[in-house]
């Protein structure tokens, strides 16, 4: 199965239809660094860029992000309750 996220029209890349509209996203990122740091320290670029560059260029709205920091020091249960 192929998706296809936007297409565009005439010969132009501007504009162009969003084709994944009305659909929702959910973004799970695990990390070594607890994710409070990553949030205040990166102010979470990657995260941000990811969502309105390419997620919601292609039509997805809302966008929701989980953030699970420290993974590996973490127990099996907590695991489980992230998200």
């Amino acid at each position: 199965m192929t998706w296809v996220a936007f297409a565009t029209t005439q010969v132009r890349l501007f504009p162009r239809r969003k084709l994944l509209a009305g659909k929702s996203a959910r973004i799970i990122v695990t990390m070594g660094m607890p994710a409070w740091f990553y949030r205040w320290y990166f102010a979470a670029h990657s995260l941000k860029s990811l969502k309105r560059n390419v997620l919601r260029s292609c039509g997805l709205n809302p966008v929701r992000a989980c953030l699970a920091g420290t993974v590996k020091t973490i127990s099996q249960a907590a695991r489980g309750s992230c998200c």
